[in-house]
């Protein structure tokens, strides 16, 4: 937005992490480590 040569900005944060931590999907067992390149640190 722009208001006499002054430039403005609004933000807001749109992470709902910190807000719904408990109502967040979690998985039902461990997660297992898949790797998603050639070299061995690639990895998710």
């Amino acid at each position: 937005m722009k208001t006499d040569g002054v430039n403005m900005v609004c933000n807001t944060d749109l992470d709902p992490r910190e807000e719904f931590q408990d109502s967040r999907v979690n998985p039902i067992e461990e997660l297992e480590q898949v790797q998603i390149g050639e070299a061995m640190n690639q990895t998710t």
